[in-house]
């Protein structure tokens, strides 16, 4: 899944950490960041206005009800 145009940031980590399971992104370099984390988010967030990058990843999730719960901030 990738971010929707109208992303919304606060929102979306409002709902990362009401997921049960992992939240990953995972970038075209092969770097995996576990959006739950303080630190991944805080390097995610550093790297939200670089579209090249956030555009040649996609979101990845332990638990398939959690998909659901971010929806709103993706696209397939």
């Amino acid at each position: 899944m990738k971010f929707a145009k109208n992303f919304d940031p606060v929102g979306f980590w409002k709902a990362v950490m009401q997921c049960r399971g992992e939240v990953r992104f995972c970038s075209m370099q092969g770097d995996i960041l576990n959006l739950k984390s303080t630190l991944a988010q805080y390097v995610f967030s550093s790297v939200l206005g670089r579209k090249d990058l956030i555009d040649g990843g996609r979101i990845e999730f332990e638990n398939e009800a959690d998909r659901e719960r971010l929806r709103p901030y993706m696209e397939e």
